[in-house]
């Protein structure tokens, strides 16, 4: 490495390392040794992939293969590194350069990675703290329904009591009661499913089978003068996600739908697959490689001011009021991130609000993000 170069990599306060065509680190500063619990030389001579988290090698792996074969210039990519006690970290590569301009060595890689752990804690739990809000909000509804079920198996036990002997209102309160407790069964699991803090396995859904599946938990949610509309695509798109986190973005894009709606209206869901050669699609432009359903969420509420419209996606930003806490959207924003997907929304003011999220339909698809990493976009 070059003597300018090498005090201000060595002094650098975020992680910096160079990679070899072989993926190997060939040099790194205290900040990275730091970063991952390694001594220097624990880490020369290895290959960076040896510290990656096993999902997000993949991903790794490809980005630097583009580098060097010049597909791109530079990369971007967030991922999951797995330190020397065993616990995970989680880095942003501020940029890989290739060729490296700090190193004689030109055919190389200059990796900088800041520490974006903590940041990933919080989002957690802010969308923890999203999560339970909802849950509550339809643990509500629910209750309703439950004190429904039990009124059903009350009647009908107090009707056997007094009918002992009748065989036709034993089979029929038999009956009943057996339906009311199936009833009450689906119900608890509405919200064991919804109420749940760990994450299931990623895998690809069938959005529109889901959507109908748990179309009944949103009308829970939504008073009398709200209608819900789905508008599903004929070719079943598919997203790769987990359950958990979808049930979370919809619920909170239904939320927030129906906050903006003061004196009756329509939210509306529908899907589509996309590419992005899709031309007639706004934003497939920005998509990637691969295939994507495009979830769209709209409101024919009061919509949102060009001016407020920039800070939807900031955590606390809420024009609610107090009855707001300001975390939902900020909320979808970082399961779609997470997911490596887009969103945009579409609003003005007096005519309602649309949001487009754009999800991977497999775990090849990916998005090119360019020099900016955010994934929302906003048109006014």
């Amino acid at each position: 490495m070059r003597d300018e170069f090498r005090r201000l990599f060595e002094e650098l306060p975020i992680g910096a390392t160079v990679l070899t065509p072989d993926q190997e680190i060939l040099f790194v500063n205290s900040a990275f040794c730091n970063y991952l619990g390694y001594s220097s030389e624990e880490l020369v001579g290895e290959p960076i992939l040896a510290f990656t988290e096993f999902y997000d090698r993949r991903k790794l792996e490809r980005g630097l293969e583009e580098l060097y074969n010049g597909d791109r210039k530079y990369l971007e990519l967030e991922t999951s590194y797995i330190c020397k006690d065993g616990t995970r970290v989680w880095g942003y590569p501020v940029r890989m350069l290739h060729p490296n301009p700090a190193a004689e060595e030109r055919d190389t890689i200059l990796m900088l990675v800041v520490d974006i752990t903590e940041r990933r804690r919080l989002e957690e739990q802010l969308r923890h703290t999203e999560r339970m809000s909802a849950l509550g909000l339809l643990a509500g509804s629910i209750a309703h329904d439950f004190n429904n079920v039990l009124t059903v198996v009350a009647t009908f036990v107090s009707l056997l009591e007094v009918h002992p002997e009748d065989d036709v209102m034993i089979a029929e309160g038999i009956d009943k009661i057996r339906t009311s407790v199936e009833r009450g069964k689906q119900l608890t699991q509405q919200l064991l499913e919804f109420g749940r803090r760990e994450s299931s396995m990623v895998e690809r859904i069938d959005i529109n089978g889901f959507l109908e599946d748990i179309q009944s938990m949103f009308k829970r949610v939504l008073p009398a003068n709200i209608q819900l509309e789905l508008h599903l695509s004929d070719n079943q798109p598919q997203v790769v996600t987990d359950e958990g986190r979808m049930h979370q973005l919809l619920m909170n894009l239904v939320l927030n739908a129906r906050d903006a709606i003061e004196d009756g209206g329509t939210i509306s869901i529908e899907t589509m697959s996309v590419t992005g050669a899709d031309e007639d699609v706004p934003g497939a432009a920005s998509l990637g490689d691969g295939e994507y359903t495009r979830i769209r969420v709209c409101d024919t509420g009061h919509g949102i001011s060009s001016k407020l419209l920039p800070q939807v996606f900031e955590p606390y930003f809420t024009t609610k009021g107090q009855e707001g806490t300001g975390l939902g959207l900020t909320t979808v924003y970082g399961i779609v991130e997470e997911d490596k997907g887009y969103i945009r929304v579409d609003s003005r003011e007096g005519e309602g609000t649309c949001f487009d999220i754009f999800l991977p339909a497999s775990s090849e698809a990916r998005r090119d993000e360019g020099p900016g990493r955010g994934s929302s976009r906003l048109t006014m």
